[in-house]
C-alpha cells in the first residue's frame, strides 16, 4: 500500500514538473520571438508542443512552431583552400560564438539580421565577413576563400599622357602647347570672315548700282540712293582690310607657332701639349 503511494506521489510530481516546462517553455518563446531571437524560440516551442502538455498551450505552440520554421532563415557554408580546391576542414564562428566546428555542406539556421562570421583554416589567413541574414531567408550560400589574392599589375602609363618638355615629348603636343598656334587660327578665323564679310557686302553694293544704272537715273538719281552704294562700298572696303590683315596676322603667326629647331650640338676640343726626349708634341682632340 505504501508503495504505491510512493509511486503515484513521484508520478504526480513528474507530471507538475512537465506542465510547468511547458507553461515556461510557452511563455519564453513569446519573448524570444519578440526579441528576434527565432532560432531558440523555436526550441522553446519544440517542447511545449508535446502531447504531455495542455491542449491550448499544444495547440498555440503548434501553430506557433510552424510560423516560426517559416521566418526562420538557414544558411549553407562552403569554402575553398589555397589552392582553391572544397575543403570542408574550416571552424567557423558567429559574433564571437562557436557555430560550426568543421563543414558539412548541409543547411544551418541562424536568426535573422547582421552577423560576423570568422572563418579559420590551418595554414591559411583567417577570414572575416560581415553578412545580413534576412527573415526567412533559405539555405543561403555563404561561400569564403582562403586562395591568395593575385597580386594587381602596375597601370601601364595612360596613353593621353603629356611627356615632360625636353623629355622626349610627342612634336604634336609641343605644337598644341605652343599658344601661336591657337591665336594663328582666330586670327585666320576673322580673316575668312572679313574675305566673306566683303564678298557679300560688295556684291550688294554692286547689284544696286547695276540697278539704277538699268534706270537710267545717273548722274541725276538721288542722294539716298547714292550713299547707300557708298556705305556698302566702305564697309566692303573695311572688311577686306580686316580680311587681309587677319589671314596675313594668321599666316605669319602659324609660322612662328613652329617649334625651333635644335642647333647639332658639336663636340668640345681638347688642346694638349706635350714633350718628349728631343721633340714637342701638341695634340687637338674632340667630336665634330
Amino acid at each position: 500500500m505504501m508503495l504505491a503511494l510512493c509511486s503515484g506521489s513521484r508520478g504526480a510530481r513528474a507530471e507538475d514538473s512537465k506542465k510547468a516546462q511547458c507553461a515556461s517553455s510557452y511563455e519564453k518563446s513569446q519573448e524570444l520571438r519578440a526579441a528576434g531571437s527565432l532560432k531558440a524560440a523555436h526550441e522553446m516551442l519544440v517542447q511545449c508542443a508535446q502531447d504531455y502538455c495542455p491542449a491550448f498551450v499544444q495547440s498555440d505552440c503548434a501553430q506557433w512552431l510552424t510560423e516560426v520554421t517559416r521566418d526562420l532563415p538557414t544558411i549553407v557554408v562552403v569554402a575553398k583552400d589555397k589552392a582553391g580546391e572544397d575543403t570542408t576542414a574550416v571552424t567557423v564562428t558567429m559574433d564571437g560564438a562557436e557555430f560550426l566546428s568543421q563543414l558539412d555542406g548541409k543547411a544551418v539556421a541562424v536568426d535573422p539580421g547582421p552577423h560576423t562570421f570568422h572563418f579559420e583554416l590551418a595554414g591559411a589567413e583567417p577570414v572575416e565577413q560581415q553578412i545580413v541574414i534576412r527573415q526567412g531567408q533559405k539555405d543561403r550560400v555563404v561561400s569564403v576563400s582562403f586562395a591568395p589574392a593575385p597580386a594587381a599589375e602596375a597601370p601601364g602609363p595612360s596613353p593621353y599622357a603629356t611627356a615632360p618638355k625636353g623629355e622626349g615629348a610627342p612634336e604634336a603636343d609641343k605644337k598644341a602647347s605652343n599658344p601661336l598656334r591657337l591665336y594663328s587660327y582666330i586670327a585666320g578665323g576673322v580673316g575668312a570672315a572679313g574675305l566673306i564679310g566683303f564678298a557679300v557686302v560688295g556684291g550688294i553694293g554692286k547689284g544696286q548700282e547695276s540697278d539704277l544704272r538699268d534706270q537710267h537715273c545717273a548722274p541725276n538719281c538721288s542722294r539716298s540712293e547714292t550713299d547707300s552704294i557708298k556705305t556698302k562700298y566702305l564697309v566692303a572696303d573695311v572688311l577686306l582690310g580686316v580680311g587681309i590683315a587677319g589671314i596675313g596676322t594668321g599666316v605669319t603667326l602659324f609660322f612662328l607657332s613652329q617649334p625651333k629647331k635644335e642647333p647639332p650640338q658639336t663636340g668640345k676640343l681638347r688642346f694638349d701639349v706635350g714633350a718628349a726626349p728631343g721633340a714637342a708634341m701638341a695634340t687637338l682632340a674632340g667630336k665634330f
